[in-house]
């Protein structure tokens, strides 16, 4: 710092200051890239948040990525663990050749080109697809695309997919492209879980609504059954009528009555599999239809008499 000052007694002065500015030169770079990062970013979210839905959207988010990066094509393959593949999922100027071949076979996770950004959770770069020792598939190799840069798309460490971007030219990608790169493939991840999400819960209310209709239609028989009952007298008429009723809804059963004993009698049964019957006959000895069993010996049975509640098995093979 160097300090000038004219004028005399008490007048005015001028201090100059000089100061070595390059070693902010750094620090502007750094902060415009962080600027032109955050914009970027900001662009995928927008992109991915408007779609109409979730294909659309990470086609859009794919189109604008291979435009910001400079690349000529790319695609997303997302990752389907009971086959243990990369499945396509959108594509963006692929050679048809090559679309077709990853359609029809989709990528294994533990292929060469794939199993190192699927394990480190790393972006990859070839540089030569023709020769690199890493690429096995023959349509890959003779695409005429020379450049691969493969980004995982994760979300809270979970890889969910992968980010493919490709060139027929050599390029060099700095640090800070990749990095970009992996920011926005990490947007996609979150796309991705929201989506999954979104499916599980349609697969849950459409299980619901299907069993809630379910229930319905049987409430409707079983009252239609109690309408064809009312006003017979003849207790045997009743229970035909019902098992009769109980069949065409598509059940098999049996009716029980309970003696002052407590022994249950089964007085009719419709449809029952061989085995059951085979096992009654076997445990009491005598005809079903007239058999006596204690409901000690049926844990089920008893919890039905005492409680007098429905009870409701998934699985007799459980029980």
């Amino acid at each position: 710092m160097t300090a000038l000052q004219t004028g005399a007694g008490g007048g005015s002065g001028i201090i100059v200051i000089n100061r070595d500015i390059s070693k902010l030169v750094p620090l502007r770079m750094e902060l415009e890239r962080q600027s032109e990062e955050l914009a970027v970013r900001d662009e995928i979210l927008r992109i991915l948040s408007r779609s109409p839905g979730f294909e659309v959207g990470l086609g859009e988010a794919l189109e604008r990525i291979i435009q910001i990066a400079g690349f000529d094509c790319g695609g997303i393959g997302l990752v389907e663990g009971d086959r243990g593949t990369l499945v396509p999922q959108v594509q963006c100027g692929i050679p048809e050749a090559l679309r077709r071949d990853w359609q029809r076979e989709p990528l294994r996770l533990d292929e060469d080109l794939i199993r190192p950004v699927m394990e480190r959770g790393e972006p990859l770069i070839i540089e030569d697809l023709a020769h690199d020792p890493r690429v096995a598939r023959p349509a890959l190799k003779e695409s005429g695309l020379r450049t691969a840069v493969i980004v995982p798309i994760q979300v809270q460490k979970r890889i969910v997919g992968s980010l493919f971007l490709l060139d027929r030219r050599p390029l060099e990608l700095p640090l800070e492209g990749l990095r970009l790169l992996q920011a926005v493939s990490d947007q996609m991840g979150v796309a991705v879980e929201n989506a999954e999400l979104y499916r599980e819960l349609e697969k849950r209310v459409e299980q619901r609504t299907e069993a809630l209709r379910t229930s319905q239609e049987r409430l409707q028989a079983l009252s239609q059954v109690s309408a064809k009952i009312q006003g017979v007298l003849d207790e045997e008429r009743i229970i035909a009528l019902a098992m009769e009723e109980l069949a065409q809804m598509g059940f098999r059963g049996s009716f029980w009555s309970v003696e002052e004993g407590g022994k249950a009698v089964v007085r009719r049964y419709s449809s029952l599999p061989p085995q059951i019957v085979a096992a009654w006959r076997k445990a009491t000895k005598a005809d079903p239809k007239l058999s006596r069993i204690s409901p000690a010996e049926v844990p089920h049975l008893r919890e039905a008499i005492e409680q007098g509640e429905l009870v409701v098995i998934t699985d007799l093979e459980k029980t």
